[in-house]
Order: C-alpha cells, then structure tokens, then sequence
C-alpha cells in the first residue's frame, strides 16, 4: 500500500502544489467524463462489507467487542492506518477524541492495520509525539485498535473501493451501508450528520463520484502536459452541475497554474506581468509554495530573468506585511529571497527601506536578517579591499 497524505478532498489541492502524483501514465484516464468512468465495487451507499479482523489490540478498554457483522442504529468508523505513516500517527489524538465525544451515541472506531502485532505492540509503548505524558497505548485506549495481517480487511475495503492511501476511514451508517469515505481529520462534519440522521448520502455520492473522476484525471500522469490536464479540468467543470465540485476543481485549476507560471520562469520569456498578477491574489499557502519554488531556482541559477524575477517576487511580499501573524511567515520567506536574490548591498537597501514603515510583529525578525546583511556585506567589503 502506497502512503499518500489525503486530506479529502483537500488531497488534490496539495497534491497540485508538489510533483506530480504517481498513477498511470500515458493519459488513459485523459477523457474520461463523468458518466463513463467506472465505479469501484465499493462505493457511497454499498453495503459494508463484514468484519474479519484476527488481533484485537484495544477494544476502549473493555467498552467494545469485536465486530464482524455491523448492528443496526448504530454507526462504525472503519479506519486504515499503520505504524510508519506519519499522517495516520497524527490522526490519532483526534480518533480519541471523536470516539469520547461519541461514547454514549452508538459510535464506534474500529482502526486497523496491515502489520503484524509484533510490529504494532513495540509502537504502542512509545511516547505520544509532542506529549510525553502518555504513551500511544494510553492514547488509542479511547477506541479500537487492531491488527489483521491477512489482509482480508484491506481487500473488503481499501482494495474494493480504489483506494490507495492512508489514513483512509469509512463511515458505515445506521442501515450498515457505506455512507462516507476520506480522511479521519476530515469527517468531523460527515459523522455529526450520520449520527444524527440528517446526512445526504445521494447528494455526497454523486460528489464523491465526479471527484473520483478528477482525481483520475489529475494522477494520469501530467508531466510535461499541464496545458493539456488544465484544459480536461475546465472540461469537467463545465460539465459538472454539482456547485462544490466545480468550486474545487477551479481550485484545483489555480494551483495548476500557478505551477505552470512558476515553470515558465525557467524561460527568457517568463512572464513578469502573470507572476505579479498571480502572486497578489494568491493565499499565504500558495504564496509560500510560489516563493519556495522561485528561492530555489534562484540558488540553482535556473531563471533566466533572476533580477527581474527576484525584485517582482520581493515587491509582492513587501505588499504582504500587514501588522498580523501571518507577517513571521511571510518574514521568513522575504529573508531568503533576500538572501539569494542578489549581493548584500542591493538586500540592504530593500530592508533598510522596508523598515523604515513598517513596526508589525515581524520586525525583530527583519532587524536581525538587516544585522545579517550587514555582517555579509561588510565581509564582502573586506574580502575584496584585500584583494
């Protein structure tokens, strides 16, 4: 099983902001539409498969029996995780607390891993990340933790369903179909409605079967071909008559082409005007991803136009520094385009002047990159009177 930090739909707004995902190549998925890509054999509304895990490690501690069949009015979150996953580690303080908040309305969280006791037990005993006052055993007391090595879970699930990544949870609801399926940080909302009976499970099917499709379209394998992945996007957005599925498909389209501009940079006819535009209605998030990429170019000495680029990307950020939180953020972006922009003199006088209106939280950040600068320039100065 392949790792994959899936965030729900969210997934595929990060995702459009790294490399390019791993799926198949060659485009085959290009042309699907959404009336003709295949369902998997488990999806939004089939009935939940039955239970055969072999090793019940916590069961909240003594609150829950094993499952193999789903009772009726009463709901299970049926989760995939392992030891090694970074992103299924971290879920874990937030299944506690949705099995607590829960207790008493007929939930259950039943977590399963691949991995064999021997594997899970030596994990258990260590401290929880960022808490040291109670180890993970301690932590996933709250609900059910267990392993099922023979995989017959994954294949019911994971497999059945299509998908590759974990943390990945189902919700099975009060009639023991399947009502729900992403990531555990994400279902906060999805299981208040189910445990309430007030969920759309027909609206969220169609929803999650046109992101489905997407998402094939998305991991066809784009590189080198964005212009192409764009234009089958803004296909399926037109064709959608869901409202949230077109808002995160244009998203999804913005981030591509931010990536597209910041790829065009690597050409003498980058295109400074766009960069401007793109980066002044672009969110911190994306912001510091366009930034990261442009530093890096700049080290590498792989843009072209670096001047040009370089005091377009540092225009921008200056216009970002508004006196709140976000002002650290962007303060350590600034300080490393500074820092690889140009020569000490020139990153001189953008601080001095930067300083010289600016008293927000983030000025002893910038104090210290100018005592830095100074320090580099007066260095640069020596070095080359002794020579």
């Amino acid at each position: 099983m392949t790792m994959r930090k899936r965030f729900g739909w969210a997934m595929l707004l990060a995702v459009a902001l790294l490399a390019p995902a791993a799926g198949t190549k060659g485009g085959e998925n290009e042309s699907l539409g959404f009336d003709q890509a295949p369902k998997p054999r488990l999806t939004i509304g089939s009935v939940a498969p039955p239970l055969d895990i072999e090793h019940w490690l916590q069961t909240g501690k003594g609150a829950f029996g094993p499952v193999t069949t789903f009772e009726a009015d009463h709901v299970y979150v049926v989760e995939f995780w392992a030891t090694w996953c970074g992103p299924c580690v971290a879920s874990m303080p937030h299944l506690a607390k949705l099995q607590q908040k829960y207790a008493d309305k007929q939930v259950q969280i039943i977590s399963i891993t691949a991995e064999e006791p021997a594997t899970v037990e030596p994990f258990l005993d260590r401290k929880v990340r960022g808490d040291d006052t109670q180890t993970y055993r301690a932590l996933t007391s709250a609900y059910c933790l267990t392993s099922d090595p023979d995989r017959s879970c994954n294949d019911a699930y994971m497999k059945a369903a299509g998908e590759r990544g974990i943390p990945t949870a189902f919700i099975v609801g009060k009639d023991g179909h399947i009502e729900w399926i992403g990531h555990p940080m994400t279902m906060d909302e999805p299981l208040a409605s189910i445990v309430d009976s007030t969920w759309d499970r027909k609206t969220f099917a169609a929803s999650f079967q046109q992101m489905k499709v997407v998402e094939q379209v998305f991991s066809s394998g784009w590189q080198g071909k964005l212009t192409a992945v764009i234009e089958r996007l803004e296909q399926l957005s037109n064709a959608t008559e869901l409202e949230d599925v077109k808002t995160k498909i244009e998203q999804i389209i913005d981030r591509l082409k931010k990536r597209q501009l910041v790829e065009s940079l690597n050409s003498p006819n980058a295109d400074l005007a766009g960069l401007e535009t793109s980066l002044a209605h672009a969110d911190l998030r994306d912001l510091v991803w366009v930034a990261q990429q442009i530093g890096r170019g700049l080290s590498e000495n792989t843009i072209p136009k670096r001047n040009e680029v370089a005091s377009t990307l540092l225009d921008c950020l200056e216009k970002r520094f508004c006196g709140d939180a976000n002002d650290q953020m962007v303060c350590q972006i600034y300080a490393n385009i500074l820092r690889v922009a140009g020569t000490p003199e020139q990153a001189a006088t953008r601080i001095e002047t930067l300083l010289e209106t600016y008293d927000g939280p983030a000025r002893p950040m910038l104090e210290q990159t100018a005592t830095w600068i100074a320090k580099e320039q007066a260095e640069e100065t020596g070095a080359a009177a002794n020579n």
